[in-house]
């Protein structure tokens, strides 16, 4: 965590944390669900179908509405819905009057955008890209109809709809795109059952998904939003024996959301009281994975792509982790790193020639890690060990460790991790056993270190709209920076806040991923590596690994690869060499493309590989600018000031810039034809330096212009001409050697030799 982020929430950080949870989280009993599927014309935008399922005793009821008006009101679709129960017999029980329905829909907005208003209609709360929706209760001669939206998207938000088809035995009937109103004119049954299924598949996934998990821990899913939250709810219930601190019950006043607005209100809550040097060092040292390219441009020979096997969980097994009866202390000296476990700051400098550095480095005002040779880093002391067994010289500045017992190493993380990565083993693959199993084990470690930060921008064009402001409001508070910063909640942090436990987990997958990567890589990226097939990578991360279960699972094989930076990249077979039944994303008469990542751009894996493939015959980047079409989400649409759901086309096109972690030993060599190793910099400051020039080359700045005294000018010429090097001339001027190759090149003493970090670095 950078040091703006830790002084701005440090008494929020000082106060939540972690803690059992008491009584499992609010149910819905008696709810029935309702899957739902709205058909549309995208070119014209007219919804063509509204179609709801339910299940009776595994008998499905449907009924498809068509919207001659195209739109529809939440009390019309709350009268299907009824419709439709009381035809299959399905009517939820009355309780205290209300009767309760949950709409389960794949992509929320679809339905959503049936209404004139979506935010007066329904009060939307967006997670992600996910909806869900609460409708104004209706009453009806029965009872009052409180009806809830909830998106499948919210909890497995990766997985497209397909996918769900097959797991929970419904394949999917495919009929999508424009022709859906052609096919509405002449085949209408077909749609319907069409769109049926879709319905049904939601609702089935959604149904089985949330008795899976009541029977198993009792725990209704609708209380929660998202699948992450749902594995922090089972954590705290079932698995928590106490925190990663102390904590003592204390009358805080917590600002809670009512309404459009926040209030302050008092309760009793338990809140840290542990030690807050050791917190403070726990979020200053919480950071991502490494991602680095070792070597970039197009590269032609025998290569693999290896994945580490469950990375994040089976670190936090091997990761032994505190509890609140750990006794922490200061440490002063790098014997004492030896024999704890825990994290810190500390100076170090690599050997020189070092190339693979491993001691994360943050740049302020920039998201992204570099890994030099010399710096101050705040780590975990497992890194620590791994740069001391590399060689590196290191020295304490402030850390905090403790002694690992029993209980430090069985502890309530490697629990959960243990018990879903044997029901993963368990299950079958494809199944939905099987992906909820591995969702759960991946999701409890981004709560752990969860940060949050409200927007009110859907409540304030709600209001607005309710009280005679026509649409438009909420676009006009997004356009001005003032207004938009008023639209923020109070900064929050997760109810599964437990950043020592985050920090030294992430802290250990860093340096088992490092411990792989330095017998050879030419990249890494978070837990997976591309390295020649022949490379051994047995290390101690990797005997760690296989320790527990783990291992390094080979993904793929490759003739070439492409690296254009860390996360963009492709792996190539030659077109005879390739595999029956093996993927591939585009050929040419030489090359097919296997494998892809592409980060940073708006191009499928298909467009992308044909992007490449053009590039490579061409031996230039000659990227097409292509249509970008994207969905709007509900915040999207009041921003922008359209429809929720509508298509919006930009045109882009993918960039092959390098990312500057690492310094290019030629940087003039052409990625689409040659390659060039790198090297890390020698410290932050001099990859800074050798960005300001890349900067002044492309003539996006201008050189500064440093004075340099008469005296010291008449000593450099006379040294720079007796043969001194640059180095040495700076060395003993001290200055930087970047204005001794200045003073050379205008002296025209000859020319400059390019240096790392120096003036053509």
């Amino acid at each position: 965590m950078n040091e703006k982020d830790l002084e701005t929430h440090l008494g929020l950080l000082l106060s939540r944390t972690l803690s059992p949870l008491r009584r499992r989280p609010r149910a819905y009993p008696h709810t029935v669900l309702v899957g739902v599927s709205v058909k549309w014309d995208e070119e014209h935008r007219v919804p063509l179908l509204l179609q709801l399922v339910t299940l009776a005793d595994e008998h499905v009821h449907a009924q498809a509405y068509e919207l001659p008006e195209g739109q529809l009101m939440g009390e019309q679709l709350i009268d299907c819905i009824r419709e439709l129960l009381r035809r299959a017999d399905a009517m939820p029980p009355a309780r205290r009057g209300i009767r309760q329905v949950h709409v389960v829909a794949h992509e929320a907005s679809s339905l959503l955008a049936l209404f004139p208003s979506a935010v007066t209609e329904a009060r939307v709360e967006q997670v992600g890209k996910a909806h869900h929706a609460r409708l104004e209760r209706v009453k009806r001669e029965e009872g009052t109809w409180d009806v809830r939206l909830v998106e499948l998207a919210g909890y497995f938000p990766k997985t497209p709809l397909e996918e769900i088809a097959r797991t929970v035995g419904r394949p999917r009937q495919e009929a999508d795109g424009p022709h859906l109103t052609e096919l509405k004119r002449t085949a209408l049954a077909w749609l319907v059952a069409h769109a049926a299924r879709d319905a049904e598949v939601a609702l089935r996934a959604m149904r089985d998904f949330r008795q899976g998990v009541l029977a198993e821990w009792n725990i209704d899913v609708l209380g929660n939003r998202t699948l992450p939250a749902v594995a922090s709810a089972i954590f705290r219930l079932h698995f928590v024996r106490n925190g990663p601190a102390p904590v003592v019950k204390r009358e805080v006043v917590r600002k809670v959301k009512k309404g459009t607005g926040y209030r302050d209100e008092p309760r009793v809550e338990l809140v840290f009281n542990g030690d807050p040097n050791v917190r403070r060092m726990a979020c200053r040292a919480y950071w991502g994975a490494q991602s680095e390219a070792f070597r970039r441009g197009f590269h032609v020979g025998a290569f693999a792509e290896y994945d580490a096997v469950s990375l994040y969980p089976y670190a936090a097994m091997l990761q032994p982790l505190p509890h609140a009866g750990t006794r922490w202390v200061r440490l002063e000296s790098l014997a004492q790193v030896e024999e704890h476990e825990g994290f810190g700051t500390f100076t170090f400098v690599f050997p020189r020639g070092t190339r693979y550095p491993c001691l994360p480095v943050h740049r302020n005002g920039v998201r992204r890690l570099v890994f030099p040779l010399q710096g101050t880093s705040s780590c975990t002391l497992a890194e620590v060990r791994l740069a001391l067994r590399r060689g590196a010289k290191v020295k304490v500045v402030e850390a905090y460790g403790f002694k690992p017992g029993p209980r430090e190493r069985d502890h309530d993380v490697s629990r959960y991790m243990r018990h879903f990565l044997e029901k993963k083993a368990a299950a079958k693959r494809g199944t939905l056993e099987y992906a909820t199993a591995k969702l759960f084990a991946n999701a409890l470690l981004g709560k752990l270190a969860e940060k949050m930060h409200g927007s009110g921008l859907l409540d304030v064009e709600r209001e607005a709209q309710l009280h005679g402001f026509g649409p438009g409001l909420g676009a006009a508070i997004h356009g001005s920076p003032l207004l938009r910063a008023s639209l923020k909640g109070p900064p929050d942090v997760g109810s599964a806040f437990a950043p020592e436990w985050a920090t030294l987990v992430l802290g250990q997958a860093r340096a088992l991923m490092a411990d792989i990567t330095a017998r050879g890589a030419l990249l890494v990226s978070t837990d997976a590596i591309i390295c020649p097939e022949e490379l051994d990578l047995r290390c101690e991360g990797l005997d760690a690994l296989e320790s527990v279960g783990s291992g390094m699972r080979l993904e793929h094989r490759a003739d070439a690869v492409f690296i254009a930076r860390a996360r963009l990249y492709a792996l190539l077979r030659r077109v005879e060499d390739v595999g029956p039944g093996e993927t591939v994303l585009g050929r040419d008469d030489t090359w097919a493309v296997v494998r892809v990542a592409r980060q940073g751009t708006s191009e499928s894996e298909a467009d992308f590989a044909q992007t490449l493939l053009a590039c490579l015959r061409e031996g230039r980047d000659v990227a097409p600018t292509r249509i970008r079409k994207r969905r709007l989400t509900m915040e999207a649409a009041v921003r922008e000031g359209k429809p929720i759901h509508s298509l919006v086309q930009e045109e882009v096109r993918t960039g092959f810039s390098w990312d500057n972690k690492r310094r290019l030993l030629d940087r003039d060599s052409k990625p689409f034809t040659q390659s060039t190793d790198t090297a890390p910099y020698r410290s932050l400051s001099r990859l800074e330096a050798g960005e300001r020039q890349r900067q002044i080359r492309e003539g996006g700045a201008r050189p500064r212009k440093s004075r340099v005294p008469a005296h010291k000018m008449e000593k450099a010429l006379a040294l720079l001409s007796g043969g001194r090097s640059v180095r040495e001339v700076a060395n003993e001027l001290k200055l930087a050697r970047s204005t001794v190759g200045d003073i050379k090149k205008r002296a025209g003493l000859g020319t400059v030799e390019s240096e790392e970090g120096g003036a053509d670095a």
